[in-house]
C-alpha cells in the first residue's frame, strides 16, 4: 500500500482558530503530559517522600517521580485494568504514602469503587493525582473523582505537535499551584511540525519524492528529545492558535463508532479478545485494546508493520519497575496490543486492517 499507513503519528492538518487557548488559575497547558506532571511535582514535591503508582504504567510517568527522588511503591491492577481494592487499601495502610497516582486505562473508569476511599485519603492530606490521558473525552472523568489534580497528554488525540494539560480540582489553599512564566519547547515543536508536514505530503498529496524514512526519523528524534528532557515547558503558540479548530464532535463519534466496528469484526478470531469498555456510550476510546493469545503477539505485530499497519503496545514493560510485579499485570504486559480507532479512519480502513490481522494469524497458527 504505497503512500498509505494505518496507525502511528498524526500528520499536520490544522487551521488557525479564532479561539486562542489560554491558561487559567485551574487549567494550565504544557508541551506534554510529562511536563505537566514535572511542573506539578515541582510545586508539591517538597511535601512528599513516598508515592504509590500502579504496576501497569509507562516510563514517562515513572521518570518524573524518580527525578524527584521519591520512594515509589507499586500497587496491582487486574486484567480488566481495575484497581484491586483490597490490595490497594492494604498497601496504603502499610506504606502510608503522601501521594497516590491513579490511572484510567483505555477510557475505562478503573477506580469507581474507590472514589469514596480516595476522598477520605484527601481529608488526611494525601495528594491524589489522576492521569486522564486515556479518558479525556469520556464522561466519567468530569464527575467528582476524588482527585486533587488531573494531568494528561493532548497530543495523542489529534494532529497537534505538542500538548499536555494540568487541571487543579482541589480548592484547598495548600493544594493550589503557583503559575510561573514558562518557555516553549522550541526544538521539539519544530521537529514535530516538520515531521507532520512531510507526512501530510506523503499521505495526502501522493508525493513520491517524500521519503517515508525522513519523517519517521523526525518523529523518532523528537520523541528521543522529549525523553531526555528534565524541564517543563508551556504549550506552543502554534498549538494554542489551532487546537480549537478541531471538530471534537466528529472526533468523539468516529472513535466510538470505530471501536464498535473493530469489536464486531474481531469477535470471531479465537485468539483475540477485545477488552470490554463498560458503558460504551459514555466512553471515548483512545485505542481499541485487545489481548492476543497464543504467544504470537510480537510476531503478529512485526508482520503487520511490513504491511504499513502499526499497532502499538500500550505499554512495553518499564525497566524502572521492580523485577517482580503481580502475575496479572505481568500477563497484561505480554499480551496487550492496541488498534488505532481514531478519526482518521473509516469503515473500509478498519475492514482492511482486520482482514490483514486474520490472514496473519491464520498463517502463524498453521506454522505451529
Amino acid at each position: 500500500m504505497q503512500n498509505k499507513e494505518f496507525g502511528s503519528n498524526f500528520c499536520e492538518e490544522l487551521e488557525v482558530s479564532p479561539l486562542f487557548l489560554n491558561d487559567s488559575n485551574s487549567r494550565l497547558f504544557f508541551d506534554s503530559g510529562r511536563s505537566a506532571l514535572r511542573f506539578l511535582l515541582n510545586q508539591i514535591g517538597r511535601k512528599i517522600s513516598k508515592v504509590l503508582l500502579p504496576e501497569y504504567i509507562c516510563d514517562s510517568v515513572i521518570l518524573p517521580f524518580l527525578e524527584c527522588e521519591h520512594q515509589i511503591v507499586y500497587y496491582p491492577v487486574d486484567k480488566f485494568f481495575k484497581i484491586k481494592k483490597e490490595a490497594f487499601i492494604d498497601t496504603v495502610t502499610s506504606e502510608k504514602p503522601q501521594l497516590i497516582f491513579v490511572q484510567t486505562y483505555f477510557g475505562i473508569d478503573t477506580f469507581a469503587e474507590l472514589k469514596t476511599y480516595l476522598e477520605e485519603l484527601r481529608e488526611k492530606d494525601i495528594f491524589i493525582i489522576e492521569d486522564i490521558t486515556h479518558s479525556l473525552f469520556s464522561k466519567h472523568i468530569w464527575l467528582d473523582r476524588g482527585a486533587d489534580y488531573m494531568i494528561g497528554s493532548l497530543r495523542k488525540w489529534c494532529s497537534i505537535p505538542d500538548g499536555g494539560i494540568l487541571i487543579v480540582k482541589s480548592q484547598k489553599g495548600k493544594r493550589l499551584i503557583n503559575t510561573i512564566p514558562l518557555e516553549e519547547n522550541v526544538n521539539f515543536v519544530q521537529m514535530r511540525l516538520e515531521a507532520q508536514k512531510e507526512k501530510r505530503q506523503y499521505l495526502k498529496l501522493n508525493n513520491n519524492k517524500i521519503e517515508k524514512k525522513r519523517f519517521i526519523q523526525l518523529y523518532d528524534s523528537s520523541e528521543k528529545l522529549l525523553n531526555l528532557e528534565s524541564k517543563y515547558y508551556t504549550m506552543s503558540q502554534y498549538t494554542r492558535a489551532r487546537i480549537n479548530s478541531i471538530n471534537y464532535i466528529e472526533l468523539v463519534k468516529s472513535r466510538q463508532s470505530n471501536f464498535l466496528e473493530l469489536k464486531y469484526r474481531l469477535k470471531d478470531i479465537p485468539i483475540i479478545k477485545v477488552l470490554d469498555l463498560e458503558h460504551e456510550k459514555n466512553v471515548v476510546p483512545l485505542y481499541c485494546p485487545i489481548y492476543v493469545y497464543g504467544n504470537i503477539r510480537n510476531t503478529l505485530r512485526l508482520n503487520l508493520q511490513d504491511k504499513n499497519i502499526l499497532l502499538p503496545v500500550i505499554w512495553p514493560k518499564s525497566n524502572y519497575l521492580p523485577v517482580k510485579v503481580s502475575n496479572e499485570v505481568d500477563w497484561i504486559y505480554s499480551h496487550i496490543l492496541a488498534i488505532p480507532c481514531d478519526q482518521r479512519y473509516r469503515s473500509e480502513d478498519l475492514k482492511e486492517v482486520v482482514e490483514e490481522i486474520k490472514n496473519n494469524i491464520n498463517n502463524l497458527m498453521e506454522k505451529k
